[in-house]
């Protein structure tokens, strides 16, 4: 059976897996856990060189050339609850994440496209969200390790766990 919009919308997804285009790296998120009733999910988002990213919701995407896989991950508020999402551009081969700041409540990822990502802001919202400058151009995130709007690079190593934004304390 199919679901009805909104819930057939990516930022639903119960499960989600991805091979990268190279066919060199595959993602997942499996299970995925509804935020509160009724809303998208989030889960640990789990790449196959071991690489674990909590609070991230099964709507990523990899960029055409196999080099960044975009994904939104979930804040928590000063109550421990879920927040805003803020968008991950993971850089596997370097091993180092770039993280933007708290966007808006649900990001979607839709294409990532010669290093040119567009993304969609709360996208079961009317289409006026869909934002004409969604589209980051990754060459412009990875300018001198710092991303636009105050983004901050993250070095991955063993990393695993939830990335923080230490100068926001998020």
């Amino acid at each position: 059976m199919k679901e009805e919009y909104p819930y057939n919308l990516p930022i639903w997804r119960r499960k989600h897996r991805e091979e990268s285009p190279d066919k060199k790296n595959i993602v997942e998120i499996n299970p995925a856990y509804e935020v509160s009733m009724g809303n998208p999910t989030y889960g640990n988002l789990i790449f196959s060189n071991g690489l674990n990213i909590n609070l991230c919701n099964p709507s990523f995407i990899w960029s055409d050339n196999s080099k960044y896989l975009a994904v939104a991950q979930y804040s928590t508020n000063w109550l421990g609850g879920i927040g805003k999402q803020k968008l991950l551009i993971i850089d596997i081969n370097k091993q180092q994440v770039w993280q933007l700041p708290k966007l808006a409540y649900y990001i979607q990822p839709e294409t990532f496209k010669n290093e040119e990502l567009t993304i969609t802001l709360n996208p079961f919202e009317n289409n006026d969200n869909q934002l004409e400058n969604s589209k980051t151009r990754v060459k412009e995130f990875l300018i001198a390790g710092n991303g636009v709007n105050g983004s901050k690079r993250v070095v991955l190593g063993a990393f695993s766990g939830r990335i923080k934004n230490a100068a926001a304390g998020t």
